[in-house]
């Protein structure tokens, strides 16, 4: 006889609590090498265009993927998300995680001490990566706990039964 599958939370009855209260406290005093910028353009689906120190360079949201443009209904609606939460002219704070092999950030974006990246997760408009989600150890834990609740409750992509994440749109591996 098969036993349920128990969520990934379940295993770590003891972390719930102070996870929840890391979420609450998504504090800039967790990223202390915060980057200043303002926000020139959103691009496609995690880039964006910001101005730091008179030079404008391309951040990619890291942690995280957003819907690819294309994709049926979550797309548009994620990219609309983005450009609501980072309107031009919006002065962000960029904790840098890595670089691509352009030199461009691969950050995570903070507007008045809230990261826009977990806070995409926690409203559905973006899935995690797990090949990505190694690089955000400081708070890989929030964003586990956001997606399972995202998922629990059925908010944004979590809506389908079997969404088509965007990792796998790229693939080819679903159209939606």
């Amino acid at each position: 006889m098969n036993k349920p599958s128990l969520p990934l939370l379940a295993l770590l009855p003891g972390l719930l609590l102070p996870i929840s209260s890391l979420l609450l406290s998504n504090s800039l005093a967790q990223a202390q090498s915060l980057q200043k910028a303002t926000i020139v353009s959103v691009g496609d689906r995690n880039a964006l265009q910001v101005r730091q120190q008179g030079r404008t360079i391309t951040v990619w949201l890291g942690c995280m993927e957003m819907p690819d443009p294309a994709q049926k209904t979550w797309g548009k609606m994620a990219a609309d998300r983005l450009k609501q939460l980072l309107p031009a002219g919006q002065t962000v704070q960029i904790r840098e995680i890595n670089r691509d092999r352009y030199c461009s950030i691969i950050g995570e974006v903070f507007v008045n001490g809230e990261s826009i990246n977990l806070q995409l997760v926690t409203e559905g408009m973006a899935a995690l990566n797990p090949q990505y989600l190694n690089e955000c150890r400081r708070t890989q834990a929030q964003y586990l706990l956001a997606e399972s609740e995202a998922q629990q409750q059925g908010i944004g992509l979590w809506q389908e039964a079997n969404p088509c994440l965007p990792w796998d749109y790229r693939r080819h591996r679903c159209d939606r």
